[in-house]
């Protein structure tokens, strides 16, 4: 499966409709860069506070596989999930920690 990199926008729309979604390839644009999925991710990293949370808001903490760059503190209601995930880095991880990490996914609230 392609690593894809989504700002908050994409992300809305992706979202839900790409862990309910049942029939794949689900193709969906970010960056104007066209991407394809083939299956649901399952294995994500998050590399900002604001899709960390998002994440972690639609309840998919079990498919994440690490987190970086927090710029302030994560909300109660996200903090027990939030301890389950492992922080990769507290900046924004190097390509040796996120190849440890083996994601599927990578999302990103900036460019």
């Amino acid at each position: 499966m392609p690593v894809g990199l989504l700002r908050p926008a994409a992300l809305l729309a992706l979202g839900q409709a790409c862990w309910a979604q049942s029939s794949y390839p689900l193709t969906y644009t970010s960056c104007g860069v066209d991407n394809t999925v083939s299956q649901a991710p399952s294995r994500v990293v998050t590399m900002n506070q604001g899709v960390t949370e998002f994440m972690l808001a639609m309840g998919l903490a079990d498919k994440m596989v690490g987190t970086a760059y927090l710029d302030d503190a994560i909300w109660p209601q996200y903090a027990e999930d939030y301890a389950s995930v492992p922080v990769l880095s507290s900046g924004y991880p190097t390509e040796a920690e996120l190849v440890a990490a083996n994601p599927d996914f990578i999302l990103g609230s900036y460019k």
